[in-house]
């Protein structure tokens, strides 16, 4: 765009030399010539005011040029401050992000190909060197203070009624219950001998063998029956059991002494010696498991993990609710972290800008805006041309040319 604008001068030139000579048989040529004066002086201005911008024309030390490099530590302030005033500031945050759904972009950016695979192997690359750094136990010794620091803050009472209200809504009480009952129906037909040798011991030495065998055989088909009977889900046995657990329920909510019980309980447990030593196998087993995932040679877990990131993308775009709750805390944590730090932000692009080396800068400016200021220096050559042209027009006009 330069030689486009400098060739547009150049022609102006030729024209206005070309016109002059025509000018001495053509009366119409003198139009033409002040039309190519007035361009080459348009464009020689325009070119002076660009090239002032950047740099002294022709390194002549002429006063108000080279605007930009003299100026660099005043635009990075201006720059620095316009950003943080008219960009950062919590009424634009909350207006701009707002608009932005960052849950439904993060899950279909994720589920792009290749970008699920490049994140579990940059992930897995960055946890090997991690470990690879920590002191010899360090790991263990993490894991082991953090999961015991997240079950003491973990209520024993409450932890231990939703786990049981799980186990028993939806169904699947009464699911295993009648599991239970067939089993215990098996147990007790395939020890049968057992609970003869059982009453035989219990009874007198003079009462006959086979009044023990009658007995025994009268309660295991007791047992039997009461068990096969408890399959009926109205069953007495199966209402008091429902009945027991609802009452367990409620004590894990209301009862004092059964929730401070379990937690001097689970205290206990979670400090006690012996258990610290019964779970040194585990993490030994996990610390295994990890050496070996986290081998330079294996690539078994990379591909475990693109597969979870994939399939909480995929649950993710599926799951309004839970991308409202993800907006919302995004949004909240851009706005925290941004809005009050804005001027730091906006002193930080100031010192960047104010580092820059000059050259360099001219140089990202020209590349941006370059070709619409050789815009300009075309613009200027063909308007001072009709502005020259229009004015010679009016001298002749006037009688004073």
């Amino acid at each position: 765009m330069r030689l486009v604008a400098t060739g547009v001068l150049a022609l102006m030139a030729v024209l206005f030399v070309a016109a002059s000579f025509a000018a001495r048989q053509w009366e119409w040529a003198r139009f033409v010539r002040a039309f190519a004066e007035a361009a080459m002086i348009g464009g020689c201005a325009d070119w002076f005011a660009v090239t002032a911008l950047f740099r002294r024309p022709f390194g002549l030390p002429i006063p108000h040029t080279g605007v930009i490099p003299r100026n660099q530590d005043r635009i990075a302030g201006a720059l620095g401050g316009f950003i943080a005033d008219n960009f950062l500031t919590e009424a634009v945050l909350e207006a701009r992000l707002h608009r932005v759904e960052v849950a439904q972009w993060g899950a279909t950016w994720v589920r792009q190909p290749g970008r699920a695979r490049a994140i579990a192997e940059a992930a897995v690359a960055e946890l090997r060197r991690l470990i690879a750094a920590l002191p010899p136990g360090a790991l263990r010794r993490t894991i082991s203070s953090m999961s015991v620091a997240a079950l003491e803050a973990l209520p024993a009472s409450a932890a231990a009624a939703r786990l049981l209200e799980l186990v028993w809504s939806g169904g699947r009480g009464d699911r295993l219950i009648a599991v239970t009952l067939r089993a215990l129906s098996g147990f007790v037909g395939e020890r049968q001998d057992l609970i003869l040798r059982h009453v035989q011991s219990q009874t007198a030495t003079w009462v006959p063998a086979w009044i023990d065998r009658m007995v025994a055989r009268k309660i295991a088909e007791g047992v039997f029956q009461l068990l096969d009977d408890a399959q009926d889900p109205e069953h007495p046995l199966r209402i008091a059991i429902d009945d027991s657990v609802r009452t367990t329920l409620d004590r894990l909510a209301e009862d004092p002494e059964l929730i401070a019980g379990l937690e001097r309980a689970k205290t206990n447990l979670l400090h006690e010696a012996a258990v610290g030593a019964e779970l040194d196998p585990l993490w030994d087993g996990v610390e295994r498991w990890l050496d070996d995932q986290l081998d330079p040679d294996s690539d078994s877990l990379s591909p475990l993990l693109e597969r979870a990131i994939l399939l909480w993308a995929e649950w993710l775009e599926g799951a309004p609710d839970v991308q409202a709750i993800f907006n919302t805390t995004a949004r909240g944590l851009i706005r925290s972290a941004v809005a009050p730090r804005r001027h730091d932000i906006g002193r930080f692009v100031t010192g960047v800008v104010s580092d820059w080396d000059a050259a360099s800068m001219i140089g990202k400016l020209e590349q941006q805006i370059g070709p619409d200021l050789q815009y300009i220096r075309i613009n200027g050559a063909l308007v001072g041309g009709l502005v020259g042209l229009a004015l010679y027009a009016l001298t002749r006009l006037a009688g004073l040319g």
